[in-house]
């Protein structure tokens, strides 16, 4: 059983990243319009079948259906099980089939191919695209079965099988196909290769091949007389020519001899040369060393040596020169500076003295801001001190307390003198009394005054303080002030103190660097003296083993027959050293020193001219000597391939002329040469026998030519020409071959007319065992009124009402019968041409015109295939059911009768 576990879609049209997971038996998945369903079944049909061409038409493509806006690819993944293996259909779809790859991976043994050629569906199902569409795989409102869709035919053709054979892997149709295929390529006269047509125009060809054979052959008897004739012209003229030959090469045997004359006597006079070269090569060969070894040869390398290592002693010695004099200068720079100046005083001081001076005025500024910060310190706590005065006095608010016993002081005060007077004045003196009311006017008045006077106190003392603060602030900051330009001094000692140290430092270091720099520059002066002592020791050793080179003029002295220096006479670059006193010793050894090294140098300048001079005089010699060899060869080239001298040239001559029995001796010469034509003119002679030749050639070429062309054109005209008797062997062969073609397409015919005949047998009741199916789904899915079907071959449909006796076609039923009847002929397709693999059932929104009694029915048979208990199966699955729906009564339904794995999205 095969079955889809989990489907990941990364992004395919509206979805991206959802990830679902399905059972094994029958799935309800429920989601609203738009969500996505028919998306995500156009992806489960990619993964199996892929995707098609990037079409216009929206609704027919599912590749521009489906890709994203703006995006140039989807993605996403299948899991599926299969015989208990698990797989993993990894995919990516582009814009266009050739971007896209599907990987299928095997999670059980971790492994990965990717799919190419056959799709992964017709690889697992065995079913192809159209099959697969038409039967498992059903589309919102797409139940109906269209077979002019299917191009190929497969499922008719399938179903045929089951009609005729009983199994969808033989087809009758394909049996009929290749019967009248093999009946056309035997017989059909419109098919280029057909067998029958082939070999007639094959006869008819041999028949003209034999009437021009026989016309041929009578043809070729006359032209083999006039051969025969051609070839006995062509050998008496062969005689001719090879009588012409002869007598040519005896006329050019003898103008040889006669130009060989003026090349002898120049080989005599090149002999007598090399005879005295000889001479003047021996007396080199008696010089020790000989300048014939190769260590003579070899020496030029060695004064080449010698000549680079003078001229970098020379450059080497000069820059030892600059290099002293920049170093001299270094060091006197490095140690004539390890003073300064005081800023203050402008005094010439010693680092020592001034980094003393600077800790010292460092030290007294420290001081000062010690006793700054005491100060500051103090000024701080008398600020603190009056702000927290200040914070504690606080004015009292009692100005509304004053003027209210003002008021009560005033008002009882007047009110006491009116009552006294007016009453003591009107009513009695005794009224006078009542001034006495005044004493708590006055007690008022106290009280008030004294209030003022506390608030007059305290502000005064507040106004003190504020003062007192402000001056405590002002004289916190002069300190404060002084502190920071206290830090800043000290901060400026620190800063010169540390100028001060990398002053130092970089003057150290610039000894240092002097100092290194004198070792370096002492290193090279004496590798430079080792190095000239070596250069000197060198020439010596030169001289001492070449002696007869250490002179001037030798070529002139070795042609007059001079004496050459011996190894006693030999001067050396030593003796210009003198002994020198002890005081004077160190600079007498650098003058020895370079006193020796100049005359090592013009010892060294005699010694190159010299051997340069011999050297050339030498190659000359050899020059002068391939010169000799080179005439010699000069004379032998011009005396044939083989390179030999004119005597034994003509040594040869008289060989090969003696073997062609030519005249060799000086009589038998002589009497030829008066034999010739023009016995004074050698030349006169060559050019009447040249001339004879070519006549006597020109004549054998005509007859030749003649002759081979006789023979060429026989042998391209009858050699690999077809005998007249084998062509008539050929032609009783091909009758016997088409007379058993002609049978074997009777036989074909007779097969095919009872095969036709079968299967128009078979067409008038079209495949029983799909009748049967669709009419049992059928039954079931409308509740019993229609119990049987009738399938043409174009898959419409008629049904019969349980009870009637005639059928109704499909088209007139309502549309809920019209997709019940289509779901029952989807269902029995499904079963009947799928193989081991059952494919799962993929069905999208079927049920939406069922009613209630319908719908649940529907529902019911749906649990039940999906439960079918099968041998291969323990868990007793036959089939996955993928049902989408956008209705919740679908759930409710479903839910209430069991069976399904309800998913709501």
């Amino acid at each position: 059983m095969m079955f889809i576990k989990r489907i990941e879609i990364g992004q395919f049209g509206n979805l991206k990243n959802v990830a679902l997971d399905f059972k094994p038996a029958a799935n309800l998945i429920v989601a609203p319009n738009e969500w996505g369903k028919s998306t995500l079944i156009d992806f489960i049909f990619a993964v199996f079948y892929g995707m098609d061409h990037n079409k216009a038409d929206l609704r027919s493509s599912n590749r521009s259906r489906n890709m994203p806006w703006e995006q140039d690819s989807m993605s996403g993944a299948l899991f599926y099980e299969t015989d208990g293996l698990a797989y993993r259909a990894g995919c990516e779809f582009g814009t266009q089939k050739r971007m896209d790859r599907i990987l299928l991976t095997d999670e059980s043994l971790a492994s990965s191919e990717e799919i190419t050629g056959e799709s992964l569906g017709k690889h697992i199902f065995g079913l192809g695209e159209h099959a697969f569409n038409q039967s498992v795989y059903v589309q919102q409102m797409s139940l109906a079965l269209n077979v002019k869709d299917d191009k190929k035919g497969e499922l008719l053709h399938q179903l045929a099988s089951l009609g005729t054979a009983g199994t969808s892997d033989i087809s009758s149709t394909a049996v009929s196909k290749t019967l009248k295929e093999a009946l056309l390529s035997l017989s059909s006269s419109k098919r280029q290769n057909s067998v029958i047509p082939q070999l007639e125009n094959e006869r008819f060809q041999l028949q003209e091949l034999l009437s021009e054979a026989h016309t041929r052959e009578a043809r070729e008897a006359e032209e083999l007389l006039e051969l025969h004739a051609l070839n006995a012209e062509v050998e008496l003229l062969t005689d001719r020519v090879r009588t012409s030959e002869r007598k040519l090469q005896k006329t050019e045997y003898l103008i040889q001899l006669q130009n060989l004359e003026e090349s002898l006597r120049e080989e005599h006079a090149i002999n007598n040369q090399q005879d005295r070269f000889r001479k003047q090569l021996k007396e080199l060969e008696s010089l020790q060393p000989s300048v014939y070894d190769e260590d003579f040869f070899t020496l030029e390398k060695e004064i080449r040596q010698l000549q680079v290592e003078s001229s970098a002693l020379d450059n080497s010695s000069r820059s030892l020169e600059m290099e002293g004099g920049a170093l001299q200068h270094e060091l006197n720079q490095a140690f004539s500076t390890f003073k300064t100046v005081d800023p203050d005083t402008g005094e010439e001081l010693s680092f020592h003295e001034r980094r003393q001076e600077l800790r010292r005025q460092g030290q007294a500024c420290d001081k000062e801001l010690r006793a700054a910060y005491a100060r500051q310190q103090q000024k701080e706590a008398n600020r603190s001190r009056i702000e927290e005065e200040l914070a504690a006095t606080v004015v009292p608010t009692t100005e509304s307390q004053e003027k209210k016993f003002r008021v009560l002081g005033l008002g009882l005060a007047c009110l006491a003198f009116a009552a006294a007077l007016l009453l003591g004045l009107v009513w009695h003196p005794a009224a006078y009394s009542l001034a006495l009311i005044a004493v708590p006017a006055y007690y008022f008045f106290s009280k008030s005054r004294k209030y003022s006077s506390a608030r007059r106190e305290t502000g005064q003392k507040r106004r003190e303080l504020e003062t007192g603060l402000t001056n405590a602030k002002a004289e916190l900051a002069e300190v404060a002030a002084e502190v920071e330009e206290l830090e800043e001094e000290l901060a400026l000692l620190e800063e010169a103190e540390n100028i001060l140290e990398d002053e130092e430092a970089e003057i150290r270091q610039r000894q240092q660097k002097a100092k290194v720099r004198e070792e370096s520059y002492n290193s090279n002066l004496v590798g430079h003296l080792e190095r000239r002592t070596k250069f000197c020791d060198a020439i010596d050793s030169l001289l001492a083993r070449y002696p007869y080179l250490n002179t001037d003029a030798i070529v002139d002295k070795i042609k007059s027959s001079q004496d050459l220096p011996k190894l006693k006479d030999l001067e050396y670059s030593t003796r210009s050293q003198i002994l020198a006193y002890p005081a004077q010793l160190f600079e007498e050894e650098a003058d020895a020193g370079k006193r020796r090294y100049s005359e090592a140098i013009s010892l060294f300048k005699r010694f190159a001219d010299s051997y340069f001079e011999l050297n050339k005089y030498v190659q000359d010699l050899k020059q002068n000597g391939h010169q000799f060899d080179e005439h010699l060869r000069v004379l032998s080239s011009g005396q044939g391939s083989e390179r030999l001298l004119p005597a034994e040239r003509r040594q040869q001559l008289l060989e090969m002329a003696a073997a062609e029995n030519f005249p060799v001796t000086e009589r038998d010469i002589a009497i030829a040469l008066e034999a010739e034509d023009h016995p004074e003119d050698l030349n006169k002679s060559l050019a009447a026998r040249k001339q004879e030749v070519q006549l006597s050639r020109s004549r054998y070429s005509q007859a030749l030519s003649e002759h081979s062309k006789k023979q060429a054109h026989m042998a391209l005209a009858y050699r690999y020409s077809e005998r007249s008797e084998n062509i008539e062997i050929r032609l009783r062969e091909l009758d016997e071959r088409i007379e058993k073609a002609e049978s074997r397409a009777r036989q074909l015919e007779l097969a095919l007319k009872y095969l036709t005949e079968a299967d128009d047998e078979m067409r008038r009741n079209f495949s029983p065992e799909l009748r049967k199916l669709t009419a049992g789904y059928l039954n079931r899915l409308t509740l019993g009124r229609y119990d049987d079907v009738l399938i043409d071959r174009e898959m419409k449909l008629q049904l019969h009402i349980a009870g009637e006796t005639q059928f109704r076609e499909a088209e007139y039923m309502s549309g809920g019968t019209y997709d019940q009847v289509y779901l029952a002929l989807r269902l029995a397709l499904s079963e009947l041409i799928t193989g081991e693999q059952t494919p799962p059932l993929i069905l999208d929104d079927v049920l939406v015109q069922f009613d209630e009694k319908r719908m649940e029915a529907a529902l019911k048979l749906l649990s039940e295939l999906s439960r079918d208990k099968s041998a291969q199966d323990t868990m007793g699955e036959s089939r996955q059911i993928l049902l989408f729906s956008c209705h919740e009564r679908v759930a409710e339904v479903a839910e209430s009768m069991g069976g399904f794995a309800i998913q709501r999205l």
